[in-house]
């Protein structure tokens, strides 16, 4: 049998509608606090038809930050 990225696919406890998966990236679109811009909403929606989306990382201290840009608790 060979499996299509588009057909539907059981992870876990999770019903995928297709095996399309995003790996996790940080593009550092947050702003001086680490509150994600607009542009980060419209870059996850681009991508929302994706089987599994992995968001990015962020930081969860002031001293955890360790570029410009990236996004926090």
């Amino acid at each position: 049998m060979t499996l299509s990225p588009i057909d539907p696919m059981e992870l876990v406890r999770l019903s995928l509608k297709n095996r399309i998966l995003m790996a996790l990236m940080t593009r550092g679109q947050a702003d001086a606090e680490g509150a994600p811009q607009d542009i980060v909403a419209e870059h996850y929606a681009q991508r929302a038809e994706a089987g599994l989306i992995i968001t990015e990382a962020v930081a969860v201290n002031l001293l955890g930050y360790g570029w410009p840009g990236a996004p926090g608790l």
